[in-house]
């Protein structure tokens, strides 16, 4: 079965690019963002509890949503907020949204991946865009923690070439306030890199990608297990070109799978983070690839066997940008970002056997569409998420599926 025993922190109540082209892809965070349920969803109905109207309030819903213990969602979108630049946001059961914090063109930009949050209740995120100051060098993306009195703090500008450039996938946080995480591009050889941030901003590159066949382009952030070492993928390198799944030990850069150019056979150019079982099962889904090359869900073992579980075949959804989630019966969940019988996208389920069942279809009307970011859990059963595009005000949605 899957790992389950991190708990979902409570934020404080006093809290006051992605396919940069499709053919791009863009990215789990182990542990910090899921409720595990004891029941398997069966039919679903949606709502959509927020339409972002592009303004104030944001647009654009770049990150998966991040739920706290009184079922409040909080998130980023990519554009919007006061200064036009994105914003961090938080839902409430009822569908209130309030913007937390609007970013700026100087002071980071175009937030992107998950956010994270301590004990305390700050939270952690990175931004894809800059940081620009007179008489200073411009960032190329950062990483920043929004206190819980809503003053945002810099933890780090990425300033290229070697430290890396365009953070993405969110971070990960240890107990001793270090962060983690990945950029797309910067690095030694250009490709991005693996990094680790200390609570006094001090930056260390654990890896550099693009050395050799290690992979290029990470986009799907880290995951880490018990022992602390990360996985994540590539979207691009390896042997074949077509991506990697890696894993990073204390000391060890090692490539577990290396997807094909054709990706017919296992799929190719991985985008989405990953999801590790206790038995060090990898699952992950491809944007290509599979047998009608619409992107395919797959297994990984610890000895680097792959096996598709499911291949997408553009009536159940293609391009699975979207990382999975799990319930307690091994069924996973997804979103396709387009396909379906709209054309818009798809929520879906797939069985341990591989069947596969569509939840839902997005219409890219009131419903929203092109959903990119993984799904997430509260106790009850429900599904929450977000889509890219559509909503009352074609700037995307936040919304629910209720079993």
């Amino acid at each position: 079965m899957f790992d389950t025993h991190h708990p979902l922190k409570c934020f404080g109540s006093g809290m006051g690019l992605l396919l940069t082209a499709l053919g791009s892809l863009r990215v789990a965070l182990l542990g910090t963002l899921l409720l595990t349920i004891a029941q398997t969803v069966t039919a679903q109905t949606l709502t959509t509890l927020y339409s972002f109207k592009g303004g104030a309030d944001g647009g654009f819903p770049s990150s998966k949503l991040t739920p706290d213990a009184q079922g409040n969602l909080y998130g980023t979108t990519s554009v919007g907020g006061v200064y036009g630049h994105g914003a961090l946001f938080a839902v409430a059961p009822s569908g209130a949204e309030k913007v937390l914090y609007s970013f700026r063109a100087g002071g980071g930009s175009s937030p992107s991946g998950g956010l994270i949050w301590d004990a305390n209740g700050n939270l952690y995120g990175v931004t894809g865009g800059g940081h620009h100051r007179p008489n200073s060098k411009a960032c190329y993306g950062t990483a920043y923690e929004l206190k819980a009195n809503g003053t945002k703090k810099l933890l780090y500008c990425f300033k290229p070439p070697v430290n890396g450039a365009t953070p993405l996938g969110g971070l990960i946080r240890d107990g001793q306030g270090n962060v983690y995480g990945i950029t797309a591009y910067g690095g030694l050889y250009g490709y991005g890199t693996l990094f680790k941030v200390t609570s006094i901003g001090n930056e260390t590159v654990l890896h550099h990608f693009g050395q050799g066949v290690d992979g290029v382009v990470p986009g799907g952030g880290l995951i880490q297990d018990a022992q602390g070492n990360f996985y994540g993928t590539t979207q691009g390198g390896g042997s074949y070109s077509g991506g990697t799944v890696f894993e990073l030990t204390s000391s060890t850069y090692t490539v577990l799978y290396n997807f094909s150019s054709s990706g017919v056979g296992d799929g190719n150019f991985p985008f989405a983070p990953l999801l590790l079982d206790t038995q060090g099962n990898l699952y992950g889904t491809t944007g290509h690839g599979g047998a009608y090359d619409d992107g395919v869900v797959f297994k990984l073992t610890p000895t680097g066997t792959e096996t598709i579980i499911h291949s997408f075949n553009l009536t159940d959804g293609r391009l699975p940008v979207a990382g999975l989630i799990h319930d307690d019966q091994g069924n996973l969940y997804g979103a396709a970002h387009d396909g379906g019988a709209y054309g818009y996208g798809t929520a879906f389920r797939i069985t341990p056997s591989g069947e596969t069942t569509v939840l839902h279809d997005f219409t890219g009307g009131a419903d929203g569409g092109n959903p990119e970011t993984e799904l997430v859990w509260d106790t009850q059963g429900n599904l929450y998420g977000t889509a890219k595009d559509g909503g009352g005000h074609g700037y995307g949605t936040v919304f629910r599926l209720t079993p």
